[in-house]
């Protein structure tokens, strides 16, 4: 199913208060961002950080984190669903970018690698065609996001799955 920026969903927002605890954090992109808006592989540059993608990468670390404490695949889903939400549950989990921060004038653009770069070769990989910059490319790319959770215990799960993502990436 394809979704364009006017039917985008919905999704919970973070707030304070008995029901919900948030995790906020400030990040800073350290690698190049490709993609990431509501067309595949090109940025928006209102909005180069979405939200949707946000949660399926935290989706992804959760799993891989805490898959092993689940007996088999069966409550491994389920309690996935509970939290990350599912085709007939929405999430419980409420991700939102409060701020995007692009770098001055507008984003830094990749540069041309075959200039004589020593990280040319692989950079080279990211472009389209050797004498042209990837436009789909932004570095430096700074944000806030916050993420309420429905309770203590999710909200732990959370924190270390932004603490693994922000590690290792994805």
């Amino acid at each position: 199913m394809r979704l364009n920026a006017g039917s985008a969903p919905k999704l919970p927002t973070p707030r304070a208060g008995a029901d919900s605890l948030v995790v906020s954090a400030n990040l800073r992109l350290v690698t190049p961002l490709k993609g990431g808006g509501y067309a595949a592989g090109v940025v928006d540059a209102a909005r180069p950080v979405h939200e949707e993608g946000v949660r399926g990468a935290l989706r992804e670390w959760w799993r891989m984190l805490h898959a092993p404490a689940f007996p088999d695949v069966a409550t491994l889903r389920r309690e996935e669903a509970r939290r990350w939400g599912s085709t007939t549950q929405p999430s419980a989990v409420g991700v939102r970018v409060e701020s995007f921060d692009p770098p001055a004038g507008g984003g830094a653009r990749m540069q041309n690698p075959a200039q004589g770069q020593a990280h040319a070769y692989a950079l080279a990989l990211l472009m389209h065609d050797a004498g042209s910059a990837d436009k789909s490319l932004l570095m430096r790319v700074s944000f806030t996001l916050r993420i309420a959770c429905p309770d203590a215990l999710v909200k732990v799960e959370v924190e270390r799955t932004l603490r693994a993502w922000t590690l290792f990436g994805g």
